[in-house]
């Protein structure tokens, strides 16, 4: 009832040292966070994969606080989850626009794709699905599938806000009378396309990235997102099956979404962590090279105009399609290999005469 609302006067000791560590961790996750950013943004050399990675990093600061947020005001954690939704989806297609960029841009990419041989699809689909040439409509469908969730999401979280201002909602509950049912399904079947999308193009494209450690970001991507995705499923399974019980002044479903919110804040500071490496600033830096005001890098950054050029040209492809110019390729630090320097051009095969 009202009691499952209460301030932080009238909550239990317990709860209250959840939110406090929760706040602890959400602090240390913002420090760490915001100072790799703040090293981009001041080495901000080169903006065709510098403005994708922090967006990729903003991430990690803004599902923290958001979550701590639905910790302490649990009547409008639906906003904060909007907002976060919403913006997971976004880091998604991000992620894959920085490693088409790695390689050199669309139209050297599918040069390279339509050399390749018919590739299977992963387990467990290896068996039912056959085998795909990679080439332009590849390239165009995997990066719609990844593009749909960013409309999808944001959608979805619409129609929850609405049918929970109806009481039509209720989150958590499985029920089919109640539209969370439908959401979840909706918002599932979308996130999975996506996630095999950028798993395709993974798959896909891993000998033309392996310079530029795609494994580790691959691997943080997939974590925050779809980790916590699951985990919050398996939470509320656990409500449904009775292993989350109410108590006296708690409903199980509050109880569980409790446990996913603090879990979040404490994982974000192990990804902050992880991105130093993922996502090395140092990588970037040029000797003797004049980097723009941190201000006006930050304004690029999140300034999401290109998305919506994107999802335009994925519906209505252009007739030449995008390529970094030359001179803007990505040059990793390379310190224990030099020599792989002259195979970091993702046109092993080609000659820059031939292009």
């Amino acid at each position: 009832g009202n009691c499952r609302y209460s301030f932080i006067m009238s909550l239990g000791p317990g709860l209250v040292i959840v939110r406090v560590f929760g706040g602890l961790f959400t602090l240390a996750s913002l420090i760490l966070s915001i100072r790799h950013i703040s090293d981009h943004l001041k080495h901000y050399y080169q903006p065709e994969y510098q403005r994708y990675i922090c967006r990729i990093l903003l991430m990690v600061p803004l599902y923290a606080i958001l979550s701590w947020f639905s910790m302490m005001m649990p009547d409008t954690r639906l906003w904060f989850d909007t907002v976060r939704d919403t913006y997971e989806a976004f880091v998604i297609y991000n992620f894959m626009v920085l490693l088409i960029n790695y390689v050199g841009g669309e139209r050297r990419l599918v040069i390279n794709l339509e050399l390749k041989h018919r590739i299977r699809h992963p387990w467990p689909l290896t068996d039912c699905c056959h085998p795909f040439q990679p080439n332009r409509q590849f390239l165009r469908w995997t990066r719609a599938g990844c593009l749909q969730f960013v409309f999808v999401k944001p959608v979805m979280a619409t129609v929850a806000l609405v049918l929970e201002s109806r009481g039509l909602y209720d989150d958590g509950n499985f029920s089919p009378q109640k539209g969370f049912l439908y959401c979840f399904m909706i918002e599932n079947v979308s996130v999975t396309i996506s996630m095999y999308c950028l798993v395709l193009f993974y798959l896909t494209t891993e000998d033309l990235l392996e310079l530029y450690k795609p494994v580790p970001k691959f691997l943080c991507i997939k974590s925050v997102i779809f980790f916590s995705w699951w985990q919050g499923v398996l939470l509320l399974m656990l409500v449904q099956f009775g292993a989350i019980t109410d108590n006296e002044s708690y409903t199980g479903e509050f109880l569980a979404t409790t446990i996913q919110e603090f879990l979040i804040c404490f994982e974000m500071v192990v990804y902050s962590v992880a991105h130093l490496y993922a996502f090395s600033h140092t990588d970037y830096h040029k000797q003797n090279a004049q980097a723009k005001p941190i201000l006006s890098s930050f304004g690029e950054v999140l300034n999401a105009k290109d998305v919506l050029v994107d999802a335009k040209r994925s519906v209505v492809p252009a007739k030449v399609d995008f390529e970094l110019e030359e001179g803007k390729r990505y040059q990793p630090v390379f310190e224990a290999r030099p020599q792989l320097e002259a195979e970091a051009d993702p046109l092993r095969i080609f000659k820059e005469d031939d292009l």
